[in-house]
């Protein structure tokens, strides 16, 4: 693999060796996917690394896509996160602090561009945090949401059934310029992977560390002392749900990849967020912390062009690029304001941000009231000298304390 330097854009890297310039095949808009993977850390891939990971779809994908190192999510709660990507624009500025606060009405998204050029749009989304109330069905013709669990924590569907709705919707307007949202809830706690993939990473374990909300609930209040083993086990479920999700979204990649599509549709696949196994105090969460086990996100995009664009890129980028990058694919200008860059250009290095909200016992979500520290929000820089920044206000507040960042 080609190792870009920190100020490399994915148009440097990706230029083939006989310094061809690219093209895209057709002169029709290209197709858009985006492929979100809900509380997937970077770090649990095969591609990025990690060597038990059963994963060979998406390894496979980033082998044929730029494959970015240092991508960052703008915040680690789902709803939060995905209107960054929809909207190119922080949290903060949309006034979403975590789940549960609609994007308004009066913020145009991705969706609704596209559509104002005569894409198709669908949208097939797998957890209740993103339902249409929350506002990012805006611009979706198809906006699915069918849910097939009833959870404690919240109502979702597997990816074998969301990889199945998008294939059939794909089936019908593979010939049209379409945009195309699949999100996929497994890695997502609980931590239940269906049968094989609950023992794919051992079978010998005899304890109570099921991955279940009930249990998860019981050591974030503390109520239960878990052992290595208890820990490794609820790190072996999370793997599971991880090569479930890759054996399910494996048909729709392979569809992507087939020659009437490839040519033709950009295909981007990143994360909202990443996960805490046991790194820090709070264990096998998310939301509270800016550290960089739910900040770090894999990040694959996939050109319609020839020669292909593959590659490596170290540069530090930002999920809400992607709301610039998808649009000035399709030769629509991003709207001002928006914090967003397009990654197939050159851009210098970028100091990337992140948040977590608090307090979160004023939000009342966080299972059974356990934090209740009325802190204000934290940000974080990276990389820089790797330092968190606490603001104690807003964005766009000038008090800043500065505390060390660690992993």
């Amino acid at each position: 693999m080609l190792q870009a330097g920190p100020i490399a854009a994915a148009g440097i890297v990706l230029l083939a060796a006989a310094g061809c310039s690219t093209s895209v095949p057709d002169r029709q808009p290209p197709g858009i996917v985006l492929i979100t993977l809900d509380t997937l850390r970077a770090d649990h891939l095969g591609c990025y690394g990690w060597a038990r990971a059963r994963t060979p779809h998406l390894d496979d994908f980033a082998g044929s896509a730029l494959r970015y190192t240092n991508a960052y999510s703008t915040i680690n709660t789902t709803l939060a996160s995905h209107a960054a990507m929809m909207t190119g624009r922080h949290p903060q500025e949309l006034g979403i602090p975590r789940n549960s606060f609609p994007l308004s009405a009066d913020i145009t998204t991705l969706a609704e561009l596209l559509s104002a050029r005569g894409y198709r749009t669908a949208a097939f989304v797998s957890c209740s945090a993103l339902a249409s109330d929350m506002g990012l069905a805006q611009g979706f013709t198809v906006y699915d949401e069918e849910f097939t669990i009833s959870a404690a924590d919240q109502n979702q569907r597997r990816a074998e059934a969301a990889t199945t709705a998008a294939l059939h919707w794909l089936s019908q307007n593979r010939d049209e310029s379409f945009f195309l949202w699949v999100h996929y809830f497994d890695p997502h706690f609980p931590y239940d992977p269906p049968p094989p993939f609950d023992t794919i990473h051992g079978d010998g374990y005899q304890g109570p560390a099921d991955g279940s909300m009930a249990y998860l609930e019981q050591l974030w209040q503390g109520k239960v002392t878990p052992t290595r083993a208890d820990l490794q086990r609820l790190v072996d479920l999370y793997d599971g749900e991880i090569a479930y999700l890759d054996h399910h979204l494996g048909p729709l990649l392979d569809r992507l990849e087939s020659p009437e599509m490839k040519g033709r549709t950009l295909v981007a696949v990143t994360a909202d967020h990443g996960e805490h196994l046991t790194e820090r105090r709070l264990k096998f969460y998310h939301g509270n912390y800016v550290y960089q086990p739910s900040i770090r996100v894999p990040l694959m995009i996939r050109y319609p062009v020839v020669p292909p664009r593959t590659g490596v890129v170290s540069g530090t980028v930002q999920t809400l690029d992607l709301f610039t990058t998808l649009l000035t694919a399709t030769g629509v200008a991003a709207p001002s304001p928006g914090s967003g860059r397009d990654l197939a250009s050159p851009v210098a290095e970028l100091t990337a941000f992140a948040e977590a909200s608090r307090p979160w016992a004023v939000e009342d979500d966080f299972p059974r009231g356990i934090r209740t520290c009325p802190r204000p929000p934290w940000w974080c820089s990276i990389p820089g000298s790797w330092w968190s920044l606490r603001t104690s206000d807003r964005l766009s507040s000038t008090t800043w304390k500065k505390i060390p960042w660690s992993v």
